[in-house]
């Protein structure tokens, strides 16, 4: 069994009906987000008012054969409640060496599943019940680039949007496709694009309605009208103790201002912005690698040991968590203590050891496009993420300087 893992719109449901395509099978899909009772899978016992098949026997049935390719989505979603938990009973359901005689509480006959094709997707792989994951192998499914986005704009959803909206003479041309990816969206697949473009023709048909007069191509000053004016971006601005880190989960890659300050105090470190316990440990492991090398960045003992630091990531509503910002925070350190200002164009994801080396992280292609959609020019990373940005799309290494960094010494002749 393969299980599909990647943002929500980047395809996955549409790459099973292409499999399905492809093999001349039906497609049968069932959505587990939320089902909290195992019989909604394996059906109700008849002895139970309103009972009813399961939705495994209920989509076979509609489909009318017993080998579809079946599409299982959401399955980190699925909840747990007090009847059981539902992601156990996919265990047998997926198990190809007992799926052969599956029985489905209603019907109470034994099922052949052994000629069925299942295909499963989630957006977070961390959040898959353990035991199934064991069981399925895993495809991520990465997000697309700003030139996949507007190559799907122009070829699947500007077109099915102007049929849907009753334009026939309406286009948008490549560079305003781009400007609309770039600044109105930021996730990874193009749900967000395409209620962007939903929204451009849906009030184009409506003027055109009202005013009698065709609207052939979209401008600039009609983005803003449609749009709205143009999201603000975050930026370090060049300031003392602030640094550009990168961040990603499993809808977008974000660009993250880490700031420090100091005051006289007693050596200790204060953390806000939301942070779980991984990022919080970068900072204490940032922090006690710099009391034992300040040497080598010209900081004074008595300012680590005298004062009081204060790391703050913005946007504090937001949880944040993860080890990748370890490398970030040394540097926003070493900017405060040494009052060098970092380059605003330079972005830093890592994880820091107490020894000063750095250690191999996740997300490149999402932190990849989140710089880039932030025009950031550069990205220091660990060296040991250097076949990451080999599988990179063209596009994105062409746009980007990727520098590879063993240890924190190294970023020095870079940053500042």
């Amino acid at each position: 069994m393969i299980c599909l893992v990647g943002s929500p719109g980047v395809g996955k449901t549409s790459f099973a009906k292409s499999v399905a395509t492809a093999l001349s099978r039906e497609f049968a899909k069932i959505t587990l987000g939320g089902v909290d009772d195992p019989s909604e899978i394996i059906g109700h016992r008849k002895t139970y008012v309103g009972s009813e098949p399961g939705k495994i026997v209920k989509e076979l049935r509609r489909v009318g054969t017993s080998n579809p390719v079946f599409l299982i989505d959401e399955i980190d979603k699925i909840g747990k409640g007090i009847n059981g938990n539902p992601a156990s009973t996919l265990l047998d359901i997926l198990d190809i060496n007992q799926n052969n005689k599956f029985v489905d509480n209603y019907i109470d006959e034994e099922i052949d599943l052994s000629n069925v094709l299942f295909i499963l997707t989630a957006n977070n792989e961390e959040d898959i019940y353990l035991p199934l994951k064991n069981r399925i192998e895993i495809y991520n499914v990465e997000g697309y680039t700003e030139i996949e986005k507007t190559n799907i704009a122009q070829n699947y959803l500007l077109p099915q949007l102007c049929e849907k909206n009753g334009l026939k003479t309406f286009s948008i041309e490549e560079n305003l496709i781009k400007y609309i990816v770039k600044n109105y969206t930021t996730e990874l697949g193009v749900r967000e694009l395409y209620r962007q473009l939903d929204k451009i023709t849906r009030k184009v048909a409506t003027e055109e309605l009202l005013y009698k007069k065709r609207i052939y191509s979209l401008s600039l000053k009609m983005i803003e009208k449609y749009l709205g004016f143009l999201p603000s971006r975050s930026s370090t601005e060049g300031q003392i103790g602030v640094t550009n880190g990168l961040a990603c989960n499993s809808y977008t890659g974000k660009l993250i201002n880490i700031e420090t300050t100091n005051y006289k105090g007693n050596g200790n470190i204060i953390l806000t912005g939301n942070l779980g316990e991984s990022l919080k440990e970068s900072a204490q492991i940032a922090i006690s690698y710099l009391k034992a090398n300040y040497k080598k960045y010209n900081i004074k003992y008595e300012d680590l040991t005298s004062n009081d630091i204060h790391i703050h990531i913005p946007e504090g509503s937001i949880y944040k968590d993860g080890p990748s910002a370890g490398l970030a925070i040394v540097a926003s350190v070493i900017s405060l203590f040494t009052g060098k200002k970092i380059k605003e164009s330079i972005a830093l994801t890592g994880e820091i050891t107490l020894n000063g080396n750095l250690v191999k992280v996740g997300g490149i292609k999402e932190k990849s496009i989140g710089a880039f959609n932030n025009d950031l020019k550069a990205i220091i990373l660990p060296y040991d993420n250097r076949n990451d940005v080999n599988l990179l799309p063209l596009d994105l290494k062409n746009s980007i300087n990727y520098i590879f960094v063993k240890t924190v010494d190294e970023i020095i002749k870079y940053i500042f």
